[in-house]
This record gives structure tokens, sequence and C-alpha cells, in this order.
């Protein structure tokens, strides 16, 4: 990711991988170091649309033992945001979630 935002000119990202797969003990030790880092998106990526399974990686039939995947897409911002903005804006995403039942509800 430090090449895509810090060397390459690049308007949009799409990307389809690995997330959260499931690791049955003894069935699947092979993949234990699997899945070791994660996509880190700077500041100036606002997310436009992302899914968890979208619906043509999943099989209608059975229960698939394959991956499952995140899709992600997002635009670069070609100007760097105001820190302040920032870090306000990430006070009312945290103020928002805490604000979730899951989070609420002990």
């Amino acid at each position: 990711m430090r090449f895509v935002q810090e060397r390459l000119d690049v308007r949009y990202w799409y990307s389809l991988n690995r997330y959260l797969n499931v690791i049955t003990p003894g069935l699947h030790d092979w993949r234990l170091d699997e899945n070791e880092c994660s996509l880190l998106f700077d500041a100036r990526w606002p997310i436009r649309s992302w899914e968890i399974e979208p619906a043509y990686t999943r099989c209608p039939y059975v229960d698939t033992v394959s991956a499952r995947y995140f899709e992600v897409i997002g635009e670069r911002n070609p100007e760097e945001p105001d820190p302040k903005v920032l870090a306000a804006r990430s006070r009312a995403l945290v103020d928002e979630v805490s604000q979730e039942d899951w989070v609420r509800i002990d």
C-alpha cells in the first residue's frame, strides 16, 4: 500500500481479498500463517463501496469451505485532508459507534 499511496498516481482502488477466514484446528493447520496483514488505507481514500462476502463469491447450494472475501472500492482524494477535520470526524464516528447496542449492552 505504501507503494500505491506514495509512488503511484492512482485514482481508484478495487480489491477482493480473503477476510475473516475460518480455520478449524486439525483441518486447516496449513492456513494458520495466512492473512498475516491487511490493507491499510491512509486518510486520502474515501471508501465508495464495500461488502463482506459479495453474492458472486457464495455458493447458493452448500456451505462452502473456501475463504470469505472482502470487496472494497476506494477513490483517491488528491488533496491532503485537514488533520483537524479528520480528528473531528473520528470523534464523531466513535461517538456514533458507542451508541450501538452491541457496545452499550453488556
